[in-house]
């Protein structure tokens, strides 16, 4: 049972990085929907799930979350690096 779970869960979210790859060879970093992310939203809701902090390593070097954070204002950039923990 719990084995099924870890792989289902796994099979989703490699559903969603496939998504978001297809999506990020078809935009510009103008176009970033990092605004919009599912992930992100799997960290908003549960921070300590598998998905969450997927993200959460993921925006460490992710060029796209640089990009949209670079294209905020100064005080939304802050809103997200303390909602985040970000340096």
């Amino acid at each position: 049972m719990f084995k099924g779970n870890i792989i289902s869960t796994i099979g989703k979210l490699l559903l969603i990085v496939c998504n978001f790859i297809g999506k990020l060879k078809n935009m510009s970093m103008a176009e970033s929907n990092c605004s919009n992310c599912t992930l992100r939203a799997k960290y908003d809701e549960k921070p300590k799930s598998f998905a969450g902090r997927f993200w959460r390593w993921h925006i460490n070097w992710c060029p796209g979350w640089k990009g949209y954070m670079k294209s905020l204002g100064e005080e939304e950039r802050a809103e997200l690096k303390q909602q985040y923990h970000l340096k």
